[in-house]
């Protein structure tokens, strides 16, 4: 049946862009996936490790969840919100009522350079002035003018990179491209999707781990100073959407993923956005501009061993619901 509401949908389509035909589709099979999903008693998995004081702020932040109505000005300002981490390290996420995607960005600056990674849902610079403020962190810094600025995505969708033209023009910066070619090159990534990239910020080395799956050029970003790996939409508190098609190439991500955490201690799995409440195994409806009651940010090496399990004992993909995820179809 969903197959054939997939087709449907397609052909409805034709008209759009292909980023609207992507939105759609997704809107609509998750909300047909509401209806059908199975009620599930579901468990967090136990912690491995307990919280640290900085893994425990990043969970503890309580991020502005929206509201009922996103036409009154004070729900829409400010245009986002920043938390800073750690010298060098900030998390910042899109005002809700702007964009419902609400995504989170991250900023990594060390002593001779800086990474941005993804640039938001939104390309005004008047409703979201993400230059402006990555302007202001860097000159805030010693020899802050002087620091290269490498802007990144995730992932190549329009939610994670509307923001770039903001970019285009300023001195010293390198915007990364969108395919897998240009990805690797960026980061010296010899053998993509099975090799790994490295960039030095100074003080600050970051890992880049190809992870394609979602979208064919998804990479995941380990910071070795935190522990933190920056995950986009392939794994966190959200909807997993996976097919016949895409599941084989994310199979293999996850691994690659697995692996990784075995050989470096990971401490968080940072996502790009939060649409799981708060109670277990419920996520709020698709396109969502109030979600009051949300889960956390940071997943953990619990969480993502539960895929891999899930991956593990699954040839083919099947819907599963988890209690800070959703494997999704």
């Amino acid at each position: 049946m969903k197959a054939f509401l997939f087709v449907a949908l397609l052909a409805t389509s034709f008209s759009t862009s292909a980023q609207e035909e992507h939105d759609h589709v997704r809107r609509v099979l998750r909300d047909f996936d509401e209806i059908t999903k199975p009620k599930l008693d579901c468990v967090s998995p136990a912690p491995l490790k307990p919280l640290d004081e900085e893994s425990k702020k990043i969970a503890d932040k309580k991020w502005f969840g929206g509201a009922k109505d996103c036409s009154k000005k004070e729900n829409r300002t400010p245009p986002y919100e920043v938390l800073q981490v750690n010298d060098g390290y900030y998390i910042m996420r899109q005002n809700k009522c702007i964009n419902f995607e609400a995504p989170f960005i991250y900023l990594y600056v060390g002593d001779t350079g800086a990474l941005l990674i993804d640039t938001g849902a939104t390309e005004s610079a008047d409703q979201m002035p993400l230059r402006a403020w990555v302007d202001e962190v860097l000159k805030s810094r010693p020899n802050g003018d002087k620091l290269k600025l490498t802007v990144a995505h995730s992932h190549s969708h329009g939610d994670h990179m509307a923001g770039d033209e903001q970019f285009a023009d300023r001195p010293n910066t390198t915007v990364v491209g969108y395919s897998p070619a240009e990805v690797a090159k960026a980061f010296n990534i010899k053998d993509w999707p099975n090799g790994e990239g490295t960039i030095d910020l100074g003080n600050r080395k970051m890992s880049i781990l190809p992870i394609p799956g979602h979208e064919a050029s998804s990479i995941a970003v380990y910071d070795h100073k935190s522990g933190d790996m920056v995950t986009g939409d392939t794994l966190y508190p959200g909807n997993i959407f996976l097919s016949d098609s895409n599941y084989p190439t994310f199979k293999k991500s996850i691994t690659r993923m697995w692996d990784f955490s075995q050989k470096h201690p990971v401490r968080n799995y940072l996502g790009a956005h939060v649409e799981m409440s708060a109670e277990p195994g419920v996520d709020y409806e698709y396109g969502s501009t109030y979600q009051p009651n949300e889960h956390k940010l940071p997943l953990r090496q619990e969480h993502l061993d539960e895929v891999k399990n899930y991956v593990d004992a699954n040839p083919r993909p099947a819907r599963k619901v988890f209690a800070d995820l959703i494997i999704a179809l």
